[in-house]
C-alpha cells in the first residue's frame, strides 16, 4: 500500500479483504494484525459505506477498482486487554463513546461508531 499522505487522526481498526476472504474473516485478521488482540467472533453493526479510491492509489487495488466497500463490525474483549499496536498505529485509547466521537475527525468514522452503538442497543442472544 502506498503512503497515504494523510495527517494523524483517530479511527477504529480498518483493512482490506485478502483473496478469498469474507468480510468477517478480514475483520478478525485485521484486529489481530493491528492490535495483537485475538478475537474469535465479530458481529456486524449492519452498516456499509463506500469510498472512492484516489486515482494515485488505484493501481494498488487492481484493474478497474474505483471504490472501497467498508462494513462495520465489533467484538467483545475482556476489559483488561491491552493491545500491542502494529506499525500502522501510534497510540490507542480505551474510552466511552462520547469521548470517542469527539476524537474522530472524519464524519464517516463517527457514523461507524454510531452504527456500533445502535447495534449494541438491540438485544442479541449471541452477545455476552
Amino acid at each position: 500500500m502506498p503512503a497515504l499522505a494523510l495527517p494523524d487522526f483517530w479511527q477504529g481498526i480498518t483493512g482490506a479483504l485478502e483473496q478469498g476472504e469474507s468480510f468477517e474473516e478480514a475483520a478478525v485478521r485485521e484486529v489481530r494484525e493491528e492490535s495483537g488482540i485475538s478475537v474469535e467472533q465479530v458481529f456486524s453493526a449492519g452498516f456499509t459505506q463506500y469510498f472512492p479510491i484516489r486515482p494515485e492509489w488505484r493501481a494498488t487495488y487492481g484493474e478497474g477498482v474505483t471504490q472501497v466497500e467498508e462494513r462495520v463490525f465489533y467484538a467483545f474483549i475482556p476489559s483488561e486487554t491491552q493491545p500491542k499496536l502494529s506499525a500502522e498505529h501510534q497510540a490507542f485509547r480505551w474510552c466511552l463513546p462520547e469521548e470517542a466521537v469527539s476524537l474522530l475527525d472524519f464524519g464517516h468514522n463517527r457514523r461507524c461508531l454510531s452504527a456500533v452503538e445502535n447495534a449494541l442497543s438491540f438485544p442479541n442472544p449471541t452477545q455476552p
